[in-house]
């Protein structure tokens, strides 16, 4: 389910930084045919994907909270096992002390989203030995800004479909356009911090519950010339798709 999660973000991010480059287009005063018809079609992709992301999303969430309780704690910030537990938005996990601090927290909603019972109890970390705890920080906050920029991106979807529907045209509002120029590298940054919580939320499993990735790590010789070669080879391929 999370593999599927991300495959949508993927098309959310494809029409995202297509929608991007022909609404700088626009600010530079490019408003030929070519951009009155690859902007809506950028956005109609990245709009659908978008409600798509929410579906996979909470789907997702679900399936890592019943295979994945750590993970699911460490993205939330839950430390004691919690019957109505509430939703914290932003907030410090403090692992040493067994707390979130400065979080907005709204009581019983996260029980009810996942359960459909605002009193449902639901794992914490403290139901778990310490050795098998993620990088809570990197997971909760990676969490936060995941979900931040994928509302967001939403709502810039939604308001951009607002007004090209009551001009019955591309926006040529300058505001909507320099958020949708935003928009491009945001949604790459809502993507990767997503995988920022699959990756570092499962950790110290490589196989969830089946092996550690201490017991995976390669002691293959002559690896670092190879991943040198590989991130120069990825640099090339950015730097030409960037140029293209």
């Amino acid at each position: 389910t999370e593999d599927v999660h991300m495959l949508v973000s993927a098309y959310l991010v494809t029409g995202f930084a297509v929608a991007a480059v022909y609404a700088a287009g626009f600010l530079r005063g490019h408003g030929d045919a070519l951009h009155r018809r690859a902007l809506p079609l950028a956005m109609v992709m990245a709009v659908v994907a978008a409600g798509l992301a929410g579906i996979t999303g909470d789907t997702s969430a679900r399936f890592v909270a019943d295979d994945q309780p750590i993970k699911f704690a460490s993205q939330e910030g839950l430390f004691p096992t919690t019957a109505g537990a509430p939703l914290h938005i932003g907030g410090l996990p403090l692992p040493d002390q067994n707390r979130t601090v400065f979080a907005i927290e709204i009581p019983h909603l996260l029980s009810w989203l996942l359960k459909g019972d605002p009193n449902a109890t639901i794992k914490g970390l403290d139901d778990f030995p310490r050795d098998l705890w993620p990088n809570i920080l990197i997971v909760h906050f990676s969490f936060e800004i995941m979900v931040g920029l994928g509302l967001a991106l939403g709502l810039c979807g939604v308001l951009y479909w607002l007004l090209a529907l009551r001009r019955r045209a591309p926006t040529t509002n300058r505001w909507m356009l320099i958020a949708l120029v935003a928009a491009g590298p945001a949604s790459v940054v809502a993507m990767e911090t997503g995988w920022f919580v699959t990756e570092f939320g499962r950790q110290p499993w490589i196989i969830y519950g089946v092996m550690r990735t201490s017991a995976a790590a390669t002691s293959t010789p002559a690896l670092g010339p190879t991943f040198g070669v590989f991130i120069l080879l990825y640099v090339a391929l950015g730097v030409t798709l960037a140029r293209l």
